[in-house]
């Protein structure tokens, strides 16, 4: 008998107190509309050689993007400029594309989109870093 009502009082009981299933809130960045700096130290997969990287990149609202930067590859720089696109992802992320050099970005929003924490998500190359919008 003791079973029963224990077991009884503790239905009752989850079933009063289920936790409350929140609608998920919309993305507090949901677009990008800013220039940020950036700059970051990498390595090339494919032959090791250290790679840094300083410049700028611009978000438009339309969801295209274009970056100016400076590139040292093992000691040789070059200057990039170049452009793509970026999207917002389901986990309120974003995905940036650079097809000129066919490169994919992954972007976390922080500080409500003043900074962007990134890392380079493209086979053969590694790159994490931090833009700061300008």
């Amino acid at each position: 008998m003791v079973v029963l009502v224990s077991a009884a009082i503790l239905v009752t009981y989850r079933a009063a107190h289920q936790p409350t299933v929140l609608a998920r809130a919309a993305c507090p960045v949901a677009s990008l509309n800013a220039t940020y700096g950036f700059a970051f130290e990498g390595f090339a997969f494919s032959s090791l050689k250290p790679v840094a990287a300083a410049g700028t990149i611009t978000f438009e609202s339309n969801g295209s993007l274009s970056r100016s930067f400076n590139i040292s590859i093992g000691g040789t720089i070059t200057s990039v400029s170049d452009s793509g696109s970026y999207s917002l992802d389901q986990d309120c992320t974003f995905t940036a594309n650079l097809p000129e050099v066919g490169e994919v970005w992954n972007l976390i929003p922080v500080e409500g989109g003043k900074q962007l924490k990134f890392f380079v998500n493209t086979p053969g190359r590694v790159g994490a870093g931090t833009l700061t919008q300008q």
